[in-house]
C-alpha cells in the first residue's frame, strides 16, 4: 500500500499542520503495517511505503520513524538544483534501504544531460529503489533507457 497524502492547506489553513499531525501520520503507518503481517504475496508482510516532501506531515524526518517500508521522496521530481539537495538529503535521513527516489517525467521537462546526470548520481549515491510517476511512458524513451542502465547494478528495484 502507498500512502500520498498531498495536504495543500497544510502549511497555510488558519490551523496549520503540526509536529503531532506528522507524528500521528507516522503512527498511522507503523499501524498499517502491523496490520498487514502475513497478508502480502505468498503470505510475506504486505509493503507499506508514503511518498514524501509535499507539506509538514510528509516531511522525512518525521516519517522515518514510523515502521513503512520505504519513502518514495517527490522532492527530487522537479529542476536539478532541488535533486541535488533532496537526494543526498532524504537518502540519509531514510537510509538506502528504505529511500526511494522520485522519478516523475511529466512534472519537469528534464533533457538528455539532465536525466544521465541524475541516474549517474543516484548510481553514485547508491540509490537502491526508484519510485517512477506520471503514467507509462514510451518504453523507449530516454528516462527508461536511463532506468534500465541504473537497474543492472546489482540490488536495484524499480517500483512503479
Amino acid at each position: 500500500m502507498n500512502f500520498d497524502f498531498e495536504v495543500s492547506d497544510c502549511d497555510t489553513d488558519p490551523r496549520p499542520c503540526t509536529s503531532d499531525d506528522a507524528n500521528d501520520y507516522a503512527n498511522m503507518l507503523s499501524d498499517i503495517k502491523r496490520d498487514l503481517r502475513g497478508l502480502g504475496r505468498l503470505g510475506s508482510d504486505a509493503r507499506v511505503s508514503v511518498d514524501t516532501g509535499q507539506c509538514t506531515i510528509a516531511k522525512t524526518n518525521w516519517l522515518n520513524v514510523s515502521t513503512a517500508d520505504y519513502f518514495a521522496t517527490m522532492n527530487t521530481y522537479a529542476d536539478r538544483s532541488d535533486f541535488d539537495i533532496a537526494l543526498p538529503r532524504d537518502l540519509a535521513i531514510e537510509g538506502p534501504d528504505r529511500f526511494s527516489l522520485g522519478v516523475c517525467p511529466g512534472c519537469f521537462n528534464s533533457t538528455e544531460e539532465d536525466i544521465t546526470g541524475r541516474m549517474a548520481e543516484a548510481t553514485k549515491l547508491g540509490v537502491k529503489k526508484i519510485a517512477y510517476w506520471a503514467g507509462i511512458a514510451d518504453p523507449e524513451s530516454f528516462w527508461w533507457s536511463q532506468i534500465r542502465k541504473w537497474k543492472n547494478a546489482d540490488n536495484m528495484q524499480l517500483l512503479v
